[in-house]
C-alpha cells in the first residue's frame, strides 16, 4: 500500500479494524512481538497456562537427559582398581571370564595336595577289621559274593560248541556251594519244573526260561558218608541229569598218596586230613584212610577242559594252602588259570603242620600267580596284599579269602558295589588305578 501502515495498539489484533478481507498491516518490532506474546499468555485461563508451562519444563528436562547420556557414551572407560577386581574373583561362585580389563589372578602359593595317602587308607581298613563284631568271621564266605560275580559270567547258548564256564568246588561237603552256584548261574529250578511229570503246559513259551547251558561244576568230597549224602541230594535235585555236575570222591593236597582223615559223621564240616597220626583224635571222631591227589593231577587224569575256569573254591579245614600248592600248573597258566579263587583261613592252619601263614599265601598268590586277595566280610572286602597288609590280619580265626586276577577289572567293580566303607574304598581304588604298590 502506498499509505504507510499505522501501528497496532498494544491491545493486539482484536483492536484493529474488523475487515478480515483487508486487515491493515502492523509494524511489529521484536520487542513488540515479545510483549504481544506475553500479553496473550497472560490473558489465557489458569489451566491453559499450567499445561503450557508443564510442557515447557518437560521439554527442557528431556534435553538435559539427552546431553548427559551423550557424555557417558563418549567418556573413556575407567581403569580397574584392586578394590573393584578383588570381590569379583573371591566372592563369585563362578570363575570370572577373562577380560582385557580384568587381570587373571595368579595364586601366590600352591594349595596342599588332596591325594589320598596309603597309610591312612590302610589304617581305615585295618580299623574296620579290628573293631568288627564278627563281620569278617565265620559264615562270611563266598556265598556273600556270588550275586555280584554273576555280572561277569558269560552264558553260552544251548546249541553252542563252546563249553560252559567251569566251577571247581573242593571240600563240597553236602553241596551247599554247588547248590548256590546252580541257583545264581544256572536254571535248575526251571529245568526241574519243565521236566516234572506233574507239569502240563498247554501253551508254548514265547521266551523260554532255559536258553543257555548249565554251568559245569566239579564237586569234590572225600568222606564216604558225606559223599553218600551228596549223591542223594544231587539225584533228587537233578544236578547230574538236568545239569552238568560231576561228583568226585577224593581228597586234595600238594602230593599224591594216602592220608588219614578224621571224621565223626556224614556231613561233619570239621572233618579234616591229619598230618600227625600220633595226635589223639577229638571226641567222637574216628580215622579213615583215603586217597589223596593234587588238583593238577586230577584235572589231567579226568581230561577236564580248563580253558574257562570261572571259580575255584577251597574249604578243606587247614590244608587250603597245600591244595593251592598242588594246583601250581593251573595257576601258572595265564590263559587257563581261574578267574576267581576263594579259600578258607582259620586256626587249623597251625594244626595241619605245614607251617604256612596267611601272609605267605597272599604274597605267593600275588607275586607268583598275579592274584590280589581280600578278606571277605559281610559288608566289606579288605585288601590283604602289599602295601595294604597289617599284622592284625594274621589272626588265626575262622574267615574266608577272595582272590582275583590283578589285571581283571571285575574285582574293582565288585568292591565298588559291595563295600560300605565308601571313602576308604574310593581312595583305595584311586591309588590302585595309579599303580601304587
Amino acid at each position: 500500500s502506498p499509505i504507510s501502515p499505522t501501528p497496532c495498539p498494544i491491545g493486539g489484533f482484536e483492536k484493529c479494524p474488523r475487515d478480515r478481507r483487508a486487515p491493515p498491516p502492523c509494524s511489529l518490532t521484536p520487542m513488540n512481538s515479545l510483549s504481544n506474546l506475553l500479553t496473550r499468555f497472560g490473558r489465557r485461563s489458569r489451566t491453559s497456562r499450567s499445561i503450557i508451562f508443564g510442557l515447557a519444563i518437560s521439554f527442557l528436562l528431556l534435553l538435559f537427559l539427552i546431553s548427559v547420556q551423550d557424555k557417558k557414551q563418549t567418556a573413556p572407560p575407567p581403569k580397574p582398581t584392586e578394590a573393584t577386581v578383588k570381590p569379583i574373583i573371591e566372592d563369585s561362585p563362578i570363575s570370572p571370564t577373562p577380560s582385557p580389563f580384568l587381570p587373571i589372578p595368579i595364586p601366590l602359593s600352591t594349595p596342599p595336595s588332596s591325594k589320598p595317602q596309603i597309610p591312612v587308607v590302610r589304617q581305615s581298613f585295618a580299623q574296620s577289621f579290628i573293631n568288627s563284631r564278627g563281620d569278617y568271621c565265620c559264615c562270611a564266605d563266598l556265598d556273600y559274593l556270588l550275586p555280584y560275580l554273576t555280572r561277569f559270567y558269560e552264558h553260552p547258548p544251548k546249541n553252542s560248541v563252546e563249553p560252559a564256564p567251569l566251577f571247581i568246588d573242593i571240600g563240597a561237603n553236602i553241596g551247599g556251594t554247588t547248590s548256590h552256584i546252580l541257583s545264581h548261574f544256572g536254571h535248575m529250578e526251571a529245568l526241574r519244573f519243565h521236566t516234572s511229570k506233574t507239569t502240563h503246559l498247554t501253551t508254548r513259551e514265547v521266551c523260554p526260561e532255559t536258553t543257555h547251558q548249565e554251568p559245569h561244576i566239579l564237586t569234590i568230597e572225600p568222606i564216604p558218608e558225606t559223599f553218600g549224602i551228596l549223591q542223594t541230594r544231587a539225584t533228587e535235585q537233578g544236578w547230574t541229569t538236568l545239569g552238568h555236575v560231576d561228583l568226585i570222591q577224593v581228597a586234595l593236597s600238594d602230593a599224591r598218596g594216602n592220608m588219614t582223615m578224621e571224621t565223626r559223621y556224614g556231613g561233619d564240616e570239621l572233618s579234616r586230613l591229619v598230618a600227625d597220626t600220633q595226635r589223639p583224635l577229638g571226641d567222637g571222631a574216628h580215622a579213615i584212610t583215603i586217597p589223596v591227589w593234587t588238583l593238577d593231577a586230577l584235572l589231567t587224569q579226568r581230561q577236564v577242559d580248563t580253558a574257562r575256569v570261572f571259580l575255584l573254591k577251597i574249604d578243606v579245614e587247614g590244608f587250603d594252602p597245600l591244595v593251592l600248592r598242588g594246583a601250581h600248573h593251573l595257576l601258572s597258566d595265564t590263559k587257563r588259570r581261574p578267574r576267581f579263587i576263594a579259600f578258607e583261613y582259620n586256626g587249623l592252619w597251625n594244626e595241619a603242620g605245614h607251617g604256612i601263614t596267611l601272609k605267605q599265601t597272599i604274597t605267593r598268590m600275588d607275586q607268583e600267580y598275579g592274584y590280589v586277595c581280600f578278606q571277605i566280610g559281610k559288608h566289606n572286602l579288605l585288601p590283604l596284599y602289599e602295601p595294604w597288609w597289617v599284622s592284625e590280619y594274621e589272626a588265626w580265626k575262622w574267615s574266608n579269602v577272595f582272590c582275583a586276577q590283578r589285571g581283571d577289572r571285575a574285582w574293582r567293580k565288585v568292591l565298588a558295589f559291595y563295600n560300605r566303607l565308601e571313602s576308604a574304598t574310593e581312595a583305595f581304588l584311586s591309588l590302585e588305578s595309579e599303580g601304587v604298590r
